[in-house]
């Protein structure tokens, strides 16, 4: 391919990051696969409800992109089996691997994201509204920051933010981090996150499989497989005082309660299997 070329099937562009950013509302970019070694950072023009834009895997092919992919504004964007890892010559510590920032009635799907050493796998940030990761596999976030620093899925979306689902995913080793962490990078109550449903993921092998601090409110963690936090508890709130946060009806095991958890308040906790949930007013 060649980015001069129309983005035909007979003449495709050649990088992601000039498709992306040449996708206007009702377009479909097929990808092919082979590995893409680039660091995208588009702001995508927005869909409409009526005329979506699609990016997707081309049937039975493998598409990885080896570096960074930031995406700014994704509104009404599918990214379907768009697979992500890390690049060691180019990508640093401080880079969030994969980045979705602002937009609307976004999903991401079907995707391999892995080998982060960074801060996230997966970040979601500033504000979107009716966003939705599933049915992927996000693995292996390596330590490269301090103390619970490298997750594989955080998300400091805000108190201005609106709904957003986590669910069907599979999430594992995040062993300097949590498999998905709701707050902010402080526990002020400017950085919160809130209205996130995390429903229906496997998440093993963390410091702790979910983690709300500050002043998080309204999320809920149901119906998920919780296994081997590291530290502390499968399901942890660190010095949360944002209310309406509920978890129910999660299986887990391998917890390893420790000490020096913050007391949390706003936090209800019902299930039909024992979890530990730090510092919990009502537990179970």
């Amino acid at each position: 391919g060649s980015d001069a070329n129309p983005g035909t099937e007979a003449a495709p562009w050649r990088t992601i990051g000039h498709a992306l950013a040449a996708l206007t509302a009702g377009d479909t970019l097929v990808v092919h696969g082979g590995t893409y070694v680039e660091h995208v950072a588009a702001v995508l023009h927005a869909g409409t409800a009526s005329a979506p834009i699609v990016v997707r895997a081309a049937s039975g092919e493998r598409p990885i992109v080896k570096g960074l992919l930031w995406l700014t504004s994704p509104t009404w964007w599918t990214f379907d089996g768009l697979n992500v890892t890390w690049d060691a010559a180019t990508d640093t510590a401080s880079q969030h691997m994969v980045r979705l920032f602002g937009g609307s009635n976004w999903t991401f799907k079907n995707a391999e994201v892995w080998g982060a050493h960074s801060y996230a796998g997966i970040l979601v940030g500033q504000t979107p509204s009716n966003w939705r990761i599933t049915a992927n596999c996000i693995h292996d976030t390596y330590a490269s920051n301090s103390t619970n620093q490298d997750h594989n899925i955080y998300v400091n979306s805000g108190l201005s933010a609106g709904p957003g689902s986590i669910d069907h995913n599979i999430m594992f080793n995040a062993t300097n981090g949590r498999n998905i962490k709701l707050g902010g990078p402080s526990i002020s109550d400017t950085n919160g996150t809130q209205n996130v449903s995390i429903s229906y993921n496997t998440l093993y092998n963390a410091n702790q499989n979910v983690s709300m601090s500050g002043s998080s409110r309204n999320n809920t963690v149901d119906h998920n497989i919780l296994g081997k936090s590291l530290e502390n508890h499968l399901i942890y709130g660190y010095s949360l005082f944002g209310t309406g946060n509920v978890a129910s009806h999660n299986v887990g095991f391998a917890s390893t309660p420790g000490a020096g958890c913050a007391t949390s308040a706003g936090w209800a906790a019902r299930a039909s299997a024992p979890i530990s949930v730090a510092c919990a007013p009502t537990c179970w």
